[in-house]
């Protein structure tokens, strides 16, 4: 028989003799293989996805801050333009006038801005009204070491050394 007879008949056998072969093999050698090559596989695509999802958290991050710092320019010259036309209406004894705008109005609000509630503030207040200084500290105290504590895990970035200021 010649060689290009014996291709020809190794092609039309060979996928034959696979099907019949192939599954009985496969029961036998695949879980062996399967159980060598399994924690492998699968620490391999765990760090491929740990990289991937990396790359990812640092374009996100990335753009994040490119937004926020954005929305900073944009707050600050919305607070100076509120200024100049608060300034321009009240000089102009305006401060009541609705403007209408394409999707509603404009008008004067007198907002009020609490300071924020501090151990300070709390102890100064408390030591008013409440002569004996050491229920003062114990009050403060007990606030401070009965406060509710959040604990969660999150990524931080670090730029040239500094890291990102503790979240709010």
């Amino acid at each position: 028989m010649d060689n290009h007879s014996q291709l020809a008949i190794s092609q039309v056998i060979s996928p034959a003799i696979s099907q019949v072969i192939s599954p009985a093999i496969s029961q036998v050698i695949s879980p062996a293989i399967s159980q060598a090559i399994s924690p492998a596989i699968s620490q391999a695509s765990q760090k491929k996805e740990l990289i991937e999802n990396i790359q990812k958290w640092t374009i996100v991050d990335t753009h994040l801050k490119k937004i926020l710092e954005k929305a900073k320019e944009y707050r600050e010259m919305k607070t100076k333009i509120s200024q100049s036309v608060c300034n321009y209406l009240q000089e102009h004894n305006m401060q009541n006038t609705k403007i209408d705008i394409t999707n509603g109005q404009i008008k004067v609000h007198e907002k009020k801005d609490y300071s924020p509630l501090t151990f300070t503030y709390v102890e100064e207040s408390l030591a008013k009204i409440i002569p004996d200084k050491s229920h003062v500290e114990y009050i403060i105290k007990y606030l401070k070491d009965n406060r509710e504590i959040k604990t969660s895990t999150e990524l931080r970035r670090t730029y040239k050394g500094i890291v990102q200021d503790e979240p709010v």
